[in-house]
């Protein structure tokens, strides 16, 4: 398989795109890492390595997992992410009121069910794109609530849409895959 030269030129401009906000959340959490708002709070260390996995399984996938003939690795990533969205929520982020942390855990905790539904359907891309949709909606609702609540720089924005930046980036991934497996005759079983 001749990998990107399949692609549709939307498919390819987003994954551009979503590349470049992998490494601009990348740096921010490395950046974090280093920097410490609040290194004294087990929540915010928690939120930093869980950062750090979500990053590095799309990094994974991104250099290595793509390269296998189905869906099982990116199946996987799925599910990953979605734990990993239910670990952070669980954690909650500091300085939030409760209605705010109940919101953003009943929001995080419906995107979660999605992507783990989501991932068990991955032949079905047309309706997975609308699922994918929603639960980055409600992500993104989540993720709004807690900016508002601390809106001190454009790096806490990028921190705090970490999660959608990493989900949009495996939406892309998945549609490109399933365009490169399209193209090149494979089934669906096989994408």
């Amino acid at each position: 398989m001749d990998t990107c030269n399949n692609l549709k030129k939307g498919t390819k401009i987003g994954l551009i795109v979503m590349a470049v906000l992998i490494c601009i959340g990348i740096v921010n959490l490395v950046l974090s890492f280093f920097i410490p708002a609040d290194h004294n709070n087990p929540n915010v260390i928690a939120q930093l390595i869980i950062g750090a996995v979500m990053y590095a399984s799309i990094i994974v996938y991104a250099f290595f997992g793509y390269k296998k003939a189905h869906g099982n690795m990116l199946r996987t990533v799925f599910f990953v992410f979605g734990a990993f969205i239910v670990a952070s929520g669980i954690i909650g982020d500091p300085g939030l009121s409760e209605i705010h942390i109940k919101v953003c855990q009943f929001t995080t905790g419906l995107a979660a069910l999605l992507i783990g539904y989501i991932a068990g359907r991955l032949d079905r891309i047309e309706k997975n794109k609308i699922l994918m949709m929603i639960a980055g909606v409600l992500m993104l609702i989540g993720r709004v609530i807690v900016f508002v609540s601390d809106p001190s720089s454009i790096w806490r924005f990028v921190g705090v849409m970490e999660h959608l930046i990493v989900w949009a980036s495996l939406g892309f991934a998945y549609v490109a895959r399933y365009e490169e497996h399209k193209t090149a005759g494979l089934s669906d079983a096989d994408a």
